[in-house]
């Protein structure tokens, strides 16, 4: 009986039986360590007879203490004065935006109708200037042909006086007409009227639409001074006279 008692004990102290083994791992933050009795239990294995009767001890997992809540953060009072010169600056930040944006905006709009202006009154004067260039031309234009007239009547004068002159070369004889008469009494009172004068007269007869005439002449003159003379004789005597080349 001692021996079977003993080699029981024997055996229980050398290989520890399921119920005596330490439990399985659990986590830190949920399971605290065994109660130093619990340890103690088991490096000091009661008797055999109360170790093989007695049941496990069972396993206590304790939590952790509930935390306190933190503290509700107090906001922190308005300074109503502080908001309202913030906001009182803000307006008058935002009404000098506004305001430098509108005096650019108008400076913009000036600077646009200065140009405008500008260009409308460079080109009215390039207008004006083109109205006076025409002005100008058409005055010159005019001048011009009144002078080429001018040159054109004293050229035509000049060549009248050359052809003259070159009539006078060329002709050199003259007579003077006293006149032309259809009565045969007339004509010969003609003659007696240039004769008393001193210049020598002859007649010719020739036939016109209106009938026979009879033409008093005086000459020929082989100079254009002779037949002057005679004709201031003959207008002197209150006669009738024309200078006509033969």
């Amino acid at each position: 009986m001692k021996a079977t008692l003993r080699s029981a004990f024997w055996s229980n102290t050398s290989t520890p039986s399921a119920t005596s083994r330490p439990p399985a791992p659990v986590s830190a933050s949920a399971v605290r360590p065994a109660a130093p009795a619990v340890a103690a239990d088991m490096r000091s294995p009661a008797p055999p007879s109360l170790a093989a009767s007695a049941p496990a001890a069972p396993i206590r997992v304790l939590q952790d203490p509930p935390r306190p809540a933190p503290p509700k953060e107090t906001p922190p009072a308005r300074d109503l004065a502080k908001e309202r010169e913030a906001a009182a600056r803000e307006a008058a930040a935002r009404e000098a935006r506004e305001r430098e944006a509108r005096e650019a905006a108008r400076q913009k709009e000036l600077a646009a109708r200065e140009a405008k202006e500008k260009e409308a009154a460079a080109r009215e004067a390039k207008d004006r200037e083109a109205a006076a260039r025409e002005v100008r031309e058409k005055a010159a234009a005019r001048e011009a042909a009144a002078r080429e007239a001018k040159e054109r009547e004293a050229r035509q004068a000049r060549e009248a006086m050359a052809r003259e002159a070159l009539k006078d070369t060329v002709e050199k004889r003259y007579i003077v007409q006293v006149g032309a008469f259809a009565d045969a009494g007339a004509a010969s009172e003609a003659r007696a009227r240039a004769e008393k004068v001193g210049v020598r007269t002859y007649t010719q007869v020739i036939e016109t639409e209106a009938g026979r005439r009879i033409r008093v002449r005086v000459g020929p003159f082989n100079s254009r001074e002779e037949a002057d003379k005679a004709l201031g004789k003959l207008r002197a005597a209150g006669l009738p006279t024309a200078l006509l080349p033969q």
